[in-house]
């Protein structure tokens, strides 16, 4: 998983969503996967990349277990997604005559083993819940909740909370726009990117659970 050092509290503070960052997230991506993949693809039989998602400044990367580029030196993969996607992500957003609307940074990538294709579900579907949770705080606090009141012991992280206050601020239509803001990536058999956004979480589990269901 690669995380923006920083990214989130400097660009993403105040909005639930910046339109500029997340084309420059996007694109970052499938440089990324352009340049890699390239690389990659002379020295091995199937795709070494089975998935991305992007949610906010954060990208997780499923990885092919049965490729062997690297010899499975796992911080060297790691840091390879991690300095190359920050090159592409400085360079993409510092393409603006305009020196306020440059938007920069790098990734740290931390190494996540997992052991079944279930198990990738499982993780990709959390990840996208989080961003969910996360962004409904957010939301939250942009709309006026007290950070007393918001991150107490009794109110941080719960659900039942955040649904109380979703109603009673009347923001349910701003929920709904939260779930279609990280979106899905998934090669094809020509080894492009087909990319997906989702309604609700159920949406998404259903897709992810398909997708995963048989592939090798």
């Amino acid at each position: 998983r690669l995380d923006g050092i920083g990214l989130s509290k400097k660009y993403l503070k105040n909005s639930i969503s910046h339109k500029r960052f997340n084309n420059i997230m996007s694109q970052s991506l499938y440089s990324t996967y352009g340049v890699l993949y390239k690389n990659f693809k002379d020295d091995i039989e199937k795709n070494i990349f089975l998935g991305f998602i992007i949610c906010s400044d954060e990208v997780s990367i499923v990885l092919n277990p049965n490729e062997k580029k690297y010899e499975r030196r796992i911080y060297k993969t790691v840091t390879t997604l991690a300095s190359t996607f920050s090159s592409f992500f400085t360079m993409s957003g510092s393409q603006s005559k305009n020196k306020d609307n440059r938007i920069k940074g790098a990734f740290d990538g931390r190494p996540i083993i997992l052991s079944s294709l279930e198990e990738v579900s499982n993780y990709m579907i959390y990840r996208y819940t989080i961003f969910i949770r996360n962004s409904i705080s957010k939301l939250l606090r942009i709309k006026g909740v007290c950070d007393d009141e918001l991150y107490s012991k009794l109110n941080y992280n719960n659900i039942d909370y955040y649904c109380l206050k979703i109603k009673e601020l009347n923001l349910l239509n701003d929920v709904e726009k939260i779930f279609s803001l990280a979106t899905l990536y998934i090669p094809t058999s020509s080894d492009k990117l087909d990319r997906y956004n989702f309604q609700t979480i159920d949406e998404f589990s259903k897709v992810v659970k398909s997708i995963y269901k048989d592939k090798v």
